[in-house]
Order: structure tokens, then sequence, then C-alpha cells
């Protein structure tokens, strides 16, 4: 939540933003026929407490973010949909996994289960205009 501001701030310069923790925030603009562009929040819940103690594990969510970037039909489409796949991936591995070391595989699979249907069943997220 603290770094909602500055991420305000740096959609002066791009078109959205995140930060991952314990609740993801991904903000961006949204616009429609009848609204200008203004800044949108978007709070995902989800992921597991062992995600910190796997090396590498924001590298695997900005992989997931360029991947969701090149077939999304925009930033903030994206970013909200790698966050949601990354929780629920997360959450699958924390399911199965007796430590760090587990999870840490688990999760490699979690990334590879998830599909549509488990996002539509499973995905936690509120949007709100700032």
């Amino acid at each position: 939540a603290q770094a909602v501001p500055a991420a305000v701030q740096l959609l002066e310069h791009t078109a959205a933003v995140s930060a991952s923790g314990a609740i993801d925030h991904v903000v961006g603009w949204v616009a429609d026929a009848q609204n200008p562009p203004r800044p949108w929040l978007i709070k995902i819940a989800g992921g597991s407490a062992w995600l910190p103690k796997v090396t590498a594990s924001g590298c695997s969510l900005g992989a997931l973010v360029a991947a969701y970037t090149a077939v999304a039909s925009d930033y903030l489409t994206a970013l909200v949909s790698a966050h949601v796949h990354f929780a629920l991936a997360a959450e699958l591995a924390e399911a199965t996994a007796k430590g760090p070391g587990s999870f840490a595989t688990a999760f490699i699979d979690g990334l590879d289960a998830v599909d549509a249907e488990l996002i539509r069943a499973k995905a936690r997220f509120e949007a709100s205009p700032l």
C-alpha cells in the first residue's frame, strides 16, 4: 500500500506499474467511451509467504509479466494477468510443499498448472478508481 503513491507518480511516464507483496498492487490507466483516462488501483490477493524465501521469485514474476505483455491488448491487463497467475501458482505450490525447497519445485509446476478455468474460479482481486 505504501508503494501506491509512488506508482501513481510513475504513471506520468508509463501505462501501468505494479508492486508485489502480501497483496500485490497494480496501478494503471483506464478509459472508456464516456470517460477520459484515469488511474485505477487493482489489489490482487493470494500468493505465499514462502515466495520471498525462494531465490529469483521476483525475477520469475518479471519474466511472467514480460510474457503477458507480449500477448495482452494493454499493459494494465498484462500486469494484472501476470500477478494473478503468479499468485495462483504460489497457492498451488504451498498446498503441497513441505518447505521453501519443495515449494520452489512445486511453484514451477504451479506456473504450468494455472489455466483459464482456475483463474476464473480462484482469482481474488478488487479494482477501484483512484
